[in-house]
Formats: C-alpha cells, sequence, structure tokens
C-alpha cells in the first residue's frame, strides 16, 4: 500500500518531467503485491 501511495506522489510531483520514474515505481509495487499475494496464499 505504501508503494501505491509513494507510486501517485510520484506521478504528481516528478511524473509530468520523469514519467519512466512512474513506471519503476509502479512495477515496484505491483511486483511487491504479486510476491505478498503468492506468500499469502502458497503456504501449505
Amino acid at each position: 500500500m505504501a508503494l501505491a501511495l509513494a507510486s501517485v506522489i510520484t506521478y504528481f510531483t516528478i511524473g509530468k518531467e520523469d514519467f519512466k520514474m512512474f513506471i519503476y515505481v509502479c512495477s515496484a509495487a505491483f511486483f511487491v503485491k504479486l510476491m505478498e499475494f503468492f506468500i499469502r496464499f502458497t503456504n501449505r
């Protein structure tokens, strides 16, 4: 959740000039959520 908030803040502060940084932060947030999903639901 913190990375999603960081991506929104990044978009509105420096996203206009450097859109690549916004993409990096969004992809990091997506990757962390994906790993959280796998860790949570693959425990046996």
